[in-house]
Parts: structure tokens; sequence; C-alpha cells
């Protein structure tokens, strides 16, 4: 596929990728951005996307670009979208334009039956001017959360009604320093955990999937919710972000599977992908 270097997903890799959302969106990858649209407008204008110059995206990703007020909004879906259009036609050999996707009870996208065995698992997430994207050979479940390191009024009763009796414990244990990062590292993880289950499980289950908190220990699974794949079943690995708290869970499909992660930059300016370790 043009734009993008060819990565062969294996069996046992997850792929994932680093779009940045603040990138100029008509610099070397104008296909991702209408004729006559631009990111730079007043506040009184909106402008509107139109099907018939833009091959790239759906109608129904153009009916729901629309919906969004800001222009930065409709920016930041835009290029989202097209990232991950063009990266889940590199792993399938599928023209971006041709992918169809379905959506699950929970509205957790994924690439519609018709596509077959060319079909691949992903999930993303997305936060202010960034996004992550991962992608892993079917019929492994993966799941990514991204959250901002920000402070919240209601941390205790989020802590109480969503986190175990020996996260809150642990919580508590900490130095006042280091508890809001330790918080958004137990969220992620078990938001992350969620999305690659797939279905909503409510707070007694959330408070029933407990996950390590300790910013010196291993980041892992503890324990699962009853009728739950076991916790050994799961990769849970955090991702390094500056700013974030970022956690990537993976299915394994058979028991001690050893999987890797690449890690990849999507450019929307070089058209390229590079790869880092993490």
């Amino acid at each position: 596929m043009k734009g993008l270097v060819n990565k062969n997903l294996q069996e046992h890799e997850i792929h994932l990728w680093r779009v940045d959302l603040n990138s100029p969106l008509s610099h070397g990858f104008p296909e991702l951005i209408p004729q006559g649209v631009t990111t730079q407008v007043t506040p009184q204008v909106t402008p509107q996307v139109t099907p018939q110059v833009t091959p790239l995206f759906s109608k129904a990703e153009i009916e729901r670009a629309n919906r969004f007020l800001q222009p930065h909004d409709r920016k930041r879906f835009l290029i989202t979208r097209g990232a991950l259009r063009l990266i889940l036609s590199q792993a399938t050999q599928i023209p971006p334009d041709q992918l169809i996707f379905e959506y699950g009870p929970q509205n957790k996208p994924a690439l519609a039956e018709s596509h077959g065995d060319l079909r691949v698992s992903f999930n993303l997430s997305h936060s202010h001017d960034l996004a992550l994207i991962a992608v892993a050979r079917q019929p492994r479940r993966i799941g990514i959360d991204l959250e901002e390191i920000r402070k919240l009024t209601q941390l205790q009763n989020i802590l109480e009604r969503y986190c175990s009796r020996q996260e809150q414990e642990q919580f508590k244990a900490l130095p006042a320093d280091q508890q809001l990062a330790a918080f958004f590292n137990t969220w992620s993880r078990k938001e992350a955990f969620i999305k690659a289950w797939g279905e909503s499980i409510g707070s007694i289950k959330m408070q029933q999937l407990d996950v390590s908190l300790d910013p010196d220990a291993p980041t892992r699974i503890r324990a699962v919710p009853a009728g739950f794949a076991a916790a050994a079943n799961w990769l849970m690995q955090d991702i390094p972000e500056p700013k974030f708290s970022c956690c990537l869970v993976a299915e394994r499909l058979s028991l001690n599977e050893q999987l890797t992660v690449q890690r990849f930059d999507f450019s929307l300016n070089q058209r390229e992908a590079r790869a880092s370790a993490i």
C-alpha cells in the first residue's frame, strides 16, 4: 500500500500504531481531508465534509464527522479514521476505501464478516492530540486504553465504586505525589481489559477485576470476575507515553503463549512507519 511500510503481522505479534492528531491534515496526506475543507477557520465557520470529494470515508463516517461542532474535533476524527483505514488496509491488503466496519453491543468496531479470512482484530483509543491503534491477527482479542493524567474531583467516589478492596488499600498506602498516576494506571489497565473482553461488565465486576497498582510492581492482572478467562490467559502491558497512562491487553490463545508487541509511528507528513521498541 502506498504511503506505509509493509509490516507483516505475524501470528504471535501485536502491532501498536501511534498517531499524532496534531499533524496538519493537508500536509503530505491530502487524501485524508476533502478538497476545500481547511482546519484554519474562524470560530463562526464549521467546514462540512461532503461525500463527492473524499473517496476514503464511508457515508456513515462523513455523517459522523459533520456532527462535530468544533473544527479541531472534526480534524482529530478524520485523522484517526483515515489512519485506521490505511493501517488496516496494510494489514489485510484490502483497499482502504473498501473496508467495511461492524459494531458490537458496546459499539466496539470490527471488520465485517464479509471480509472473511482477511479480517484482523483491532482496537483504538484517543485522548487530546494522540491516538493509539492496536492490531493483531484473528481471533485474538485486544484492547488499548489511553488516559490523560489529570486532576479529578470525584476520585474517592470512583475508587470506591470501581476498584477492588486491595486496589483501594494499596492506593491509600502510596505517597500523595504518586496517587494520581497510580489511579490512572489502574483505570487504563481495567479499561483496556474491558475493551479486549468486548462487553460492558458493570461496576460490581469492575471491583472484581483486580490489577496491580504499585508503580514499582510488574503490570499484571491479579484476579478476574467469575466466568472470565483466567488472568494467565491475558497479556497486560503498559505503554510509555508522557503525560498519559496507557495500557495494552491481548488475549493469549494458548497457555504461556509468548507475545511480541511492536510499536510504529504513523506519520501523516512523512508518510512512513517507524518501528521502535517498548
